[in-house]
């Protein structure tokens, strides 16, 4: 099965698919966006089940990206080989969404299918960074800490903290204010106040540069 990578959230994604006769496995030539019985969709990772996908013209192989554009690309030179324009939906970034599969069938084609892995960092602008992959490691597995806000070292920051620095509070039975502080013990990393039960009395004030 041909296998793809796109950055996932990526728009206007182009694929070709290498589409054969049923009978002969030959490239199959001669096929059109509205030919009769031509399905193409695209089924994301637990899916309920397939989008059906709605084909649409280009003008050449060269046009511009249109979402369900679908054109062969020469029925001499490439006989079977057609531009698919991928709808941006199927590639919409969601945590447990790792890939994409493109399947086609009808019109006399052999059913076929290709897989399109979505990755965090662009697989066409080079290598990724140390800093490129832990930012796309703690983006998949923390989406929603600090409503997104947070960087991966912020978050490393608030975990240790607790375990690697001093801290400090009121005297059981008060309020006041709690507070986890930097090695050096000159400022906060996080503070919360408290009443005198011990229980939150409002938002956290998080310091996560440690000074």
């Amino acid at each position: 099965m041909p296998s793809h990578q796109r950055l996932a959230g990526s728009a206007s994604q182009t694929v070709y698919l290498l589409i054969r006769d049923a009978t002969t496995q030959a490239g199959l030539t001669g096929l059109a966006f509205d030919t009769a019985g031509l399905k193409i969709a695209y089924t994301r990772t637990r899916a309920a089940a397939p989008v059906l996908i709605t084909l649409t013209s280009l003008a050449t192989p060269s046009s511009a990206w249109l979402s369900g554009g679908f054109i062969e690309v020469d029925d001499t030179t490439a006989p079977g080989l057609y531009r698919f324009d991928v709808p941006d939906a199927a590639l919409v970034e969601t945590v447990d969404v790792p890939e994409v599969q493109i399947t086609w069938t009808g019109a006399s084609s052999l059913e076929g299918i290709i897989n399109i892995e979505l990755v965090g960092n662009d697989p066409f602008t080079g290598d990724a960074s140390v800093n490129d992959i832990v930012a796309a490691v703690y983006a998949r597995a923390f989406p929603k800490l600090g409503n997104g806000t947070l960087t991966a070292a912020q978050v490393l920051t608030l975990l240790a903290a607790p375990f690697a620095n001093k801290s400090s509070g009121p005297a059981r039975g008060n309020a006041g204010s709690v507070a986890v502080r930097n090695g050096a013990d000159n400022a906060n990393i996080v503070s919360q106040t408290v009443d005198a039960n011990g229980y939150h009395t409002g938002a956290p004030t998080l310091n996560l540069g440690g000074s």
